[in-house]
């Protein structure tokens, strides 16, 4: 009966004919997988609170909605989908970045190293370094003498932090607004580690050669970038798409299969 009923859809099925599983069991969820940049977006669906941080998976049944995806402190982006039962869609999207949270580090030592979650920052004065909201380890070196704080940093919010290493009573009042200091801020970065399986050479989307993986803690620009994964024989290749966030580093991890095999390839071609 199932048999003949299945048959008699398959033939004669409206628009959005019924799924079924192995078991003949109708189907009526689908899978939206949603990645963001910047990551760490809150989702709503249709209003309704969904998803605290992508990227992340929606399990929907099958119909059209509406999301609302929103950086914290940013303006929210409107999308619509269409979840279809059975299937797993992806969806990548660009949405507003949050307000830029700013770190002013002032000091009476002039030159003193800035270094704000073990990364490098600059020399005092630092006036206006962005800074990745969230609790900041701060630590500034002069000399031999090194100071350290530790503190919260509110997204769009720029907080001033005065540090002394000579014997002060009180610090002098700042003024309202910062005089204009020319220095040179160094480039932020992010840090890559990547591992595909098997052995394999990868490269950016313009040819160049990042290394052989594993490749750990490289270096690279924050912001999204397409990848091309390339097995050291040349049998397999994927494009693949990272984020680098600045100051988390990021791991990713691949297994190439028979889907990214080369077509044409044979054992006595060689890379290519």
């Amino acid at each position: 009966m199932k048999r003949a009923l299945l048959l008699f859809l398959l033939l004669f099925g409206a628009c959005q004919p019924t799924v079924y599983d192995s078991e003949g069991k109708p189907i009526t969820l689908g899978r939206f997988r949603l990645r963001t940049f910047p990551k760490g977006a809150k989702v709503w669906v249709n209003d309704e609170f969904k998803v605290e941080r992508t990227p992340a998976t929606l399990v929907l049944p099958a119909g059209t909605y509406q999301l609302r995806l929103q950086a914290p402190g940013a303006e929210p982006l409107l999308h619509q989908i269409t979840v279809e039962a059975g299937k797993s869609k992806e969806l990548s999207l660009r949405i507003p970045p949050s307000p830029p949270s700013m770190l002013r580090v002032l000091s009476d030592v002039v030159a003193a190293e800035v270094r704000v979650n073990g990364y490098r920052r600059g020399d005092t004065p630092l006036i206006g370094a962005p800074t990745t909201p969230g609790w900041v380890d701060l630590t500034v070196t002069a000399g031999n003498q090194a100071k350290s704080t530790r503190f919260r940093l509110g997204v769009g919010e720029t907080k001033t932090i005065e540090v002394f290493f000579g014997d002060v009573e009180c610090s002098a009042e700042l003024p309202t607004q910062a005089p204009p200091v020319l220095q040179s801020l160094p480039k932020a970065r992010g840090l890559l580690t990547l591992g595909v399986s098997p052995k394999s050479v990868v490269s950016d989307d313009e040819g160049r050669v990042l290394g052989t993986a594993p490749l750990v803690e490289v270096p690279m620009d924050p912001g999204e970038h397409q990848l091309v994964l390339r097995s050291s024989d040349g049998r397999y290749e994927r494009h693949v798409t990272i984020e680098i966030d600045e100051e988390t580093p990021a791991v990713y991890r691949f297994q190439l299969t028979g889907d990214d095999e080369v077509l044409g390839w044979r054992p006595d071609a060689g890379p290519r």
